[in-house]
């Protein structure tokens, strides 16, 4: 038995200013490749089209969620056997400067 599809579809009012306004979600150079691509896909089968929607739905999906879990991975501390200090003085130990005058 097929999935059942759900589709969500967005209304917008559209802009044809060749920049971003307020009332838009994108600019003219995305709706331009967007009326590219529809245009390009009109020959599509039906069931081509419902298959490129949920390939598109996913992938979106599949963003946000790395993207958020790339975020929240950048934070926090890293585990060690040294204490605090011996691992601040291994950091500053290991910078390098190079002496050297600017004339001006």
């Amino acid at each position: 038995m097929p999935k059942p599809l759900i589709i969500i579809i967005f209304v917008r009012r559209r802009c044809f200013t060749t920049t971003t306004c307020k009332n838009c979600f994108m600019t003219f150079a995305d709706r331009n490749i967007i009326d590219i691509y529809t245009n390009m896909l009109e020959g599509l089968s039906p069931v081509s089209k419902l298959e490129l929607i949920e390939n598109l739905s996913k992938s979106i999906r599949k963003e946000k969620t790395s993207k958020e879990a790339a975020f929240y991975k950048s934070f926090g501390g890293f585990i060690s056997e040294k204490s605090a200090e011996e691992t601040i003085k291994e950091i500053k130990s290991s910078r390098k400067f190079r002496k050297r005058e600017i004339k001006l």
